[in-house]
């Protein structure tokens, strides 16, 4: 390993050492996670774009399995990540990390508020939705009753399991994604996935899409965005740069300080809708021209069909099932008599190539460039944060030495007068005695001659 990072990473974790447990104590957690990445060379890309733009079907050609099901409804999506095995979660872990009970009732109270219906607890929802006459609702509305009614098909099974951490088989896991009234309990799963990116420290995120219905999906993006090294923002050749696509890249430049950088890719999903490449041409220098009315100046912009590249990746591993040839000759604008072409000539239609290859060495050669450059960046700011609370401690110390100084010489001058008050009052009392005792000697004196005629009276003898 590059001695430099091993170097940067140590110092990342002293650091963060010697600012645990105290005031700087989160700076201290954000260190320790940059070093444990900048050690493990790890990477993290983020999937954005709106719904139904195909990044589930992108995720799932990169990682060359069905993982994600595709097209997820945006009341009950989640945030998906896709994880290098380590040797605690092995190939195929997958946890689910379920809602807290205050997310869950956050989320039902906005929808029973957007419906006009009184907030009540999640666990009354069934009572209140059976009055709701889903034909009387307004179109942008029923979506807010698709997620309260999934939430209630829900409610008896998953409803144990919130603020919890469930460790489920593979086989589950497109349930928990795709089925409505399981997913509306999810935050976050972790899928443990052995791939060609995993095998060099790439994370792939599957993010809600940019217009999901509640606020809270889309804080979770923005979560992603500021701790992403990359991003992937997928937009669909068929509606491509719709409004949500660029009121969500507005956002993203908001997070992201600036939306032009290397470290950000679009892709134009499902190019192979096109009937020409001219077609496509046109779209990709019509998203071109958006981007750069952005701030974009030059995007990079690959325009690709996952859902090819998936085809062609079955067709390899052979689990390519027969009645998805119907679906592959449309892809391929193919006649029923015309043969199949070779894999390759799949894959090269399906854009896949140019657009991993630049992936991976974003993921592998600058990312991990940037990733030192910000760790150093993080290792200054967190030794200037450092100084500047040794100096104020220190200034602190010296201000309470100053304190301890002036209570010390308030000390010595009390005492110094009570010495002297003392003395005084030792004289005093001595004067005093020395009065009385003279007063005392003088009344013996004046008694003695009579003391003396009655002790020695001539009668006595």
């Amino acid at each position: 390993m590059n001695q430099e990072i091993l170097h940067v990473a140590e110092r990342l974790a002293r650091v963060s050492t010697l600012l645990a447990g105290t005031d700087l104590d989160s700076l201290s957690a954000e260190l320790s996670q940059r070093a444990e990445r900048l050690l493990n060379q790890e990477s993290t890309i983020a999937v954005f774009g709106a719904f139904s733009a195909g990044k589930s079907s992108l995720i799932n050609a990169l990682v060359g399995r069905n993982l994600l099901p595709v097209s997820p409804n945006p009341t009950t999506a989640s945030i998906n990540r896709i994880l290098p095995p380590t040797d605690v979660y092995p190939h195929e872990t997958v946890r689910v990390f379920m809602k807290s009970a205050a997310q869950i009732q956050d989320e039902v109270a906005q929808a029973l508020q957007r419906l006009g219906l009184p907030v009540v607890d999640f666990k009354e929802v069934p009572r209140v939705i059976a009055s709701i006459t889903r034909a009387d609702l307004r179109s942008e509305d029923r979506v807010y009753d698709s997620f309260l009614r999934s939430l209630a098909r829900g409610l008896t099974r998953d409803s144990a399991f919130t603020d919890v951490v469930r460790e489920v088989p593979l086989s589950e896991f497109p349930s928990y994604v795709g089925r409505e009234e399981r997913a509306v309990w999810v935050e976050r799963i972790d899928l443990y996935f052995d791939s060609p990116l995993a095998r060099v420290g790439v994370t792939l995120v599957d993010t809600p899409g940019s217009n999901s219905i509640h606020a809270r999906h889309t804080d979770l993006a923005f979560q992603f965005m500021r701790d992403a090294d990359a991003t992937v923002f997928v937009t669909y050749y068929n509606h491509a740069f719709a409004k949500p696509d660029r009121t969500f890249l507005r956002q993203l430049g908001m997070v992201k300080d600036a939306l032009d950088t290397d470290a950000m890719i679009f892709v134009i999903n499902a190019a192979d809708l096109a009937a020409t490449s001219d077609e496509t041409e046109h779209v990709a220098s019509y998203v071109r021209q958006e981007l750069k009315k952005l701030g974009v100046r030059e995007p990079h912009i690959y325009p690709l069909s996952s859902q090819l590249a998936m085809f062609a990746s079955m067709i390899r591993s052979n689990t390519f099932p027969e009645e998805a040839v119907v679906a592959l000759r449309q892809r391929l604008h193919l006649a029923e008599d015309e043969a199949l072409p070779a894999v390759e000539q799949i894959e090269a239609r399906s854009g896949m190539g140019p657009f991993y290859e630049a992936l991976e060495a974003l993921a592998v050669l600058r990312l991990r460039d940037e990733s030192r450059a910000r760790a150093r960046s993080e290792l200054t700011r967190a030794m200037q944060r450092l100084t500047a609370g040794v100096a104020a401690l220190e200034e602190q110390i010296q201000k309470g030495d100053a304190y301890q100084r002036m209570r010390m010489d308030e000390s010595r001058e009390f005492v110094a007068q009570m010495d002297d008050d003392l003395a005084i009052e030792a004289q005093r009392l001595k004067a005093e005695g020395d009065e009385l005792f003279h007063h005392a000697l003088q009344r013996i004196r004046f008694a003695l001659p009579e003391l003396g005629a009655v002790a020695f009276h001539a009668s006595t003898r």
